[in-house]
């Protein structure tokens, strides 16, 4: 999780262990001996509205072969231009607005995309308790879905910012136009990356058979 200091402004990346699940916690900043909260974004949210996302529209599943995903802006006009042009390369889009949203989803069903926009460049809560959202998936779902950060100042080249987001790319809104290209190299990239870890469990599950 990433924390950002309301002192200094000084930004840090915390291990998830090191969250309570519930309540909060603190721990001080190295650059000004700040005091910095730490809190579970989900603890805040309540039963009844965990039960109210449940109800029904959430619970949704997909026919084999569909490419679908789920989408997440801050900025009305961009999240416009993205749906269109998802829906251009044939992709069923959900529109999301909390982490909740997001787990309940995968639940049913694995997307293959997760793209996040966020105005500023310094991550807002709402898109911290996303990310995290995001990272605390199931290893297989990680695995299967491409998860993609918008920001003014991304950029895809920008490997070691995508690390500490968990993404898989930071874009900017400029690369929307070549989303396709990008889509597909990042896919090839992501396979080539876990070819060795498919193989290895494919001869595990035919020693086992």
């Amino acid at each position: 999780m990433e924390v950002t200091c309301s002192d200094c402004g000084q930004r840090y990346r915390v291990d998830d262990s090191k969250i309570p699940e519930t309540g909060f916690t603190y721990i001080t900043c190295p650059r000004c001996k700040g005091k910095i909260k730490l809190e579970n974004p989900l603890s805040a949210i309540s039963p009844n509205e965990i039960k109210d996302t449940l109800t029904g529209k959430l619970e949704e599943g997909f026919d084999a072969g569909v490419k679908t995903a789920l989408v997440y802006t801050e900025d009305e006009g961009f999240g416009k231009r993205l749906q269109d042009k998802l829906a251009e390369l044939s992709y069923e889009t959900r529109q999301i607005s909390t982490p909740v949203e997001l787990t309940i989803r995968f639940r049913y069903h694995t997307y293959d995309l997760v793209l996040l926009q966020q105005k500023g460049n310094t991550l807002t809560q709402p898109m911290t308790a996303l990310l995290q959202a995001v990272h605390k998936l199931p290893a297989d779902s990680r695995r299967a879905t491409l998860t993609f950060l918008f920001t003014p100042d991304g950029s895809r080249l920008d490997s070691f910012k995508a690390f500490l987001n968990s993404v898989d790319l930071v874009l900017s809104p400029t690369d929307l136009e070549q989303l396709e290209r990008i889509l597909l190299k990042a896919k090839s990239d992501k396979q080539d990356s876990y070819k060795i870890f498919h193989d290895c469990r494919q001869r595990i599950a035919e020693n086992i058979v």
